[in-house]
């Protein structure tokens, strides 16, 4: 019995050990960036929960843009939401502003409960009206959340899928390089 015993540990120590390098050496592989990165973002017209139209265009030159899509039914984006407005609490809304698109959604009563709820204030919540499925084609995404760092000139930066609880941090550190690499550009003119 002891061999046995022995054998067993030594089996799900090996197990441990193969399972723990594949999860630390998926964070060394940098993941195909997304087909918008580099490009500019599609453009989409939404509206506040105040029924006042916002389109995407006429940001163009305002600030740094962080575009979320979700939806109330959505577990992970009742998670980032909150984490969005936490960030959004640390910068000014004229250098970067927060936007939450409600989509494949649309219960305007839910939505209402939902920021309510979770006190977001920061975040700037809109919704599509209508049948809100394209918008997932033309911004390439599958699932939500799906968020969306753009530069002033409507420029995809980067793009974050699914929620973490790193992303807050990570996000942050992404808006920090982009508003730096600005601000080199600007002291260089």
């Amino acid at each position: 019995m002891g061999l046995l015993k022995r054998w067993g540990v030594i089996i799900v120590i090996l197990i441990v050990i193969y399972v723990a390098s594949g999860f630390f050496l998926s964070f060394l592989e940098k993941p195909d960036p997304h087909p918008l990165e580099g490009k500019k973002a599609p453009n989409i017209v939404a509206k506040k929960l105040d029924g006042t139209e916002v389109n995407l265009k006429d940001l163009v030159g305002k600030n740094l843009l962080v575009i979320d899509f979700w939806a109330t039914w959505c577990g992970p984006c009742r998670r980032a939401l909150p984490a969005l407005e936490k960030l959004a609490k640390k910068y000014e809304p004229s250098t970067v502003s927060f936007y939450a698109v409600n989509v494949w959604d649309g219960n305007l009563e839910q939505i209402n409960k939902f920021i309510r709820e979770n006190k977001i204030a920061n975040v700037n919540v809109l919704y599509i009206e209508g049948d809100s499925r394209s918008i997932g084609e033309e911004f390439k995404f599958k699932g939500i959340p799906a968020i969306f760092l753009i530069d002033s000139d409507l420029t995809v930066r980067c793009f974050f899928s699914g929620y973490s609880p790193s992303l807050e941090k990570i996000l942050d550190k992404e808006i920090k390089k982009v508003l730096k690499e600005k601000e080199q550009v600007a002291q260089t003119r």
